[in-house]
């Protein structure tokens, strides 16, 4: 027979449960740098998520522009911007030789700016048909300077041409269109072409007589001042 155990003592194989709890139970030790690996595995997924996140996040949205006169940017047909430049002149000269030549074109309210003009035009002045300003409702002039020179920036309206062809265009053709058995597109096609030659003439012509005619206007000037 097995000797029994004493009273109060365990067993060997309650010894070795009460071993295994314990060795469950115990904390376990770490070294500084083993504790260090998580914080540094958390910090690098962090990280990781940071990126992905950046990568797909759309781009920020530029600042809103600057507000603008649209009707004074708008090309064709409301108005024309150019740029002239001329070399050996400065600021004050080019603005004095400019004003000199619309005032000679019969300008209307012709006023002087800080760094250019502002001018008016219209076919309502005692001026010939070919007057380069005939076309032209309003016009602003700006002078910048550069290393050897000047440049001039332009920019001229058509409001009344435009509306004065169209009510003409209109007055002459609209009878004559809703009278007609003719189709749409033949009905079209006159006020059409009439309206593209009065104020598209008008138009291309200022465009390729007015940077002429400030450059003209400079050099001319600046040759007369040297002859004298």
């Amino acid at each position: 027979m097995r000797p029994r155990a004493a009273v109060g003592q365990p067993s060997s194989t309650q010894a070795r449960i009460l071993l295994l709890r314990q060795e469950f139970h115990r904390p376990i030790s770490r070294s500084p740098a083993d504790a260090e690996v998580p914080s540094k595995r958390v910090c690098a997924a962090s990280v990781a998520r940071t990126a992905g996140s950046s990568s797909l996040r759309a781009p920020p949205r530029p600042p809103p522009a600057p507000e603008v006169d649209f009707a004074a940017w708008m090309p064709f047909p409301i108005s024309l911007a150019g740029v002239v430049a001329v070399s050996g002149l400065t600021v004050d000269e080019t603005i004095a030789r400019l004003e000199r030549a619309l005032a000679g074109a019969g300008a209307t309210a012709l006023r002087r700016e800080s760094n250019g003009l502002q001018f008016g035009g219209t076919a309502f002045r005692l001026v010939s048909n070919w007057n380069v300003l005939v076309p032209i409702s309003t016009g602003i002039i700006e002078v910048r300077s550069r290393n050897d020179g000047i440049i001039v920036w332009y920019r001229l309206r058509f409001t009344w041409v435009l509306v004065a062809v169209t009510l003409l265009v209109t007055g002459l053709f609209a009878p004559i269109a809703v009278a007609s058995n003719a189709p749409m597109a033949g009905r079209l096609i006159f006020p059409v072409v009439g309206w593209l030659w009065l104020f598209g003439g008008n138009f291309v012509l200022t465009r390729w007589r007015f940077p002429r005619f400030l450059t003209r206007s400079l050099l001319h000037a600046a040759e007369s001042g040297k002859a004298r």
